[in-house]
């Protein structure tokens, strides 16, 4: 991630799977968590929060890996700095 910050820019937003380093899978949630109807995010998560980058989580088993199918980030994640 660092690397293609470093040489795109920051992203608009991050395709991404449903992995537990962006998003927390657990079923338990907190009363405050329950009352903001949205679970704390992973470290990860909070990062990409704080950098403004929108998480576009895939639905499909077949939208998994399309990164790597499609030619690199930019496709996926618009930046600024992508052409």
């Amino acid at each position: 991630m660092r690397e293609m910050v470093d040489q795109y820019g920051i992203p608009l937003s991050l395709y991404r799977d449903r992995h537990g380093s962006f998003q927390r899978n657990d079923r338990h949630w907190t009363v405050d968590e329950q009352l903001a109807a949205r679970q704390t995010p992973t470290h990860l998560g909070r990062e990409l929060e704080e950098l403004g980058i929108q998480q576009i989580a895939a639905l499909s088993p077949q939208a998994k890996g399309v990164s790597s199918e499609s030619g690199g980030y930019c496709r996926i994640a618009r930046s600024a700095n992508c052409d």
